[in-house]
């Protein structure tokens, strides 16, 4: 079996619902992410300036 339908195979495993909420934990993940990036980089200004 090639890799190509190795892939197909697993994907075509995972329920549609399942593979959705995987995608929108990793959404809120990296939202989540650059939330905390923001604040740093809000902090680092905040501490600069003083």
């Amino acid at each position: 079996m090639s890799l190509t339908n190795m892939f197909k195979t697993i994907g075509n495993g995972a329920p549609y619902l399942a593979s959705k909420a995987l995608a929108q934990t990793i959404l809120e993940f990296f939202a989540y992410i650059k939330q905390v990036r923001l604040s740093t980089v809000e902090i680092e200004l905040a501490v600069s300036v003083i």
